[in-house]
């Protein structure tokens, strides 16, 4: 039995996800002040049209991370 079965559609791509944004912060960000940022959780609508991102850091306010992160948003 494929493994790709075992979970539904929305959390292998919540997963995926969760993973590629991981990436883009820590490879693609050159930012220090997001030192310490970790997507926690990526919850996505049932659809898959929408995502909704959860985040945590280390030591500082995850408010003003969130901010950070949004100026990044194209």
């Amino acid at each position: 039995m494929s493994t790709h079965r075992e979970f539904p559609r929305s959390v292998r791509v919540a997963s995926t996800l969760q993973r590629e944004l991981a990436d883009l912060i820590r490879e693609g960000i050159s930012d220090p002040r997001l030192d310490g940022v970790t997507i926690t959780e990526v919850a996505l609508s049932s659809d898959l049209s929408h995502a909704k991102v959860y985040i945590s850091r280390l030591g500082r306010p995850t408010a003003e991370a969130c901010a950070l992160l949004n100026e990044y948003v194209p």
